[in-house]
Formats: C-alpha cells, structure tokens, sequence
C-alpha cells in the first residue's frame, strides 16, 4: 500500500497569508484575528482582541489583560475587519 505524502518544497510557503492589513493577535486567546472576524481595542493600551473574548475577559477580570487597566464594557467597540 502506498501512502499520500505531503512534501515541503519550499520553506517560505509555511505560514504566509494574504491579507490587505498586518496580522494581529487576539491579546485574550493568542490566535490570530483573522479578515472577518470581529475585534475590539483596549481604550488605554491599543492591543487588539477578538470582541467576544475580550468582552468576557472584561466581564470577569474587569481590566485589560495586557495593561491591566481598567475597562468599562461599554467602552469596547467592536470593528468588523
């Protein structure tokens, strides 16, 4: 029986993505923000999340899980990537 391999040619393929703007990190969860999906800035500090993580994350803690400062829901606005 044979088996399908899949063969790396050539390295620089690895990890590479087409987007328009930089690839940012969800500063909740660590995975990237993807074109599409929904994210949110920390008022104080800048760093980007995922909304929904973020939101939960402010729900529980209160603050920013970067700058640890303190964040009021309301100020989080979401914007569509």
């Amino acid at each position: 029986m044979t088996e399908d391999r899949f063969v790396i040619t050539r390295i620089k393929e690895i990890g590479t993505w087409d987007w328009t703007t930089p690839q940012q990190q969800c500063s909740v969860c660590g995975l990237p923000i993807r074109e599409g999906q929904t994210k949110v800035f920390c008022p104080k500090c800048g760093n980007p999340a995922h909304y929904g993580h973020l939101a939960e994350w402010v729900k529980v803690k209160g603050v920013c899980p970067i700058c640890r400062s303190r964040i009021p829901l309301r100020k989080l606005k979401p914007v569509k990537r």
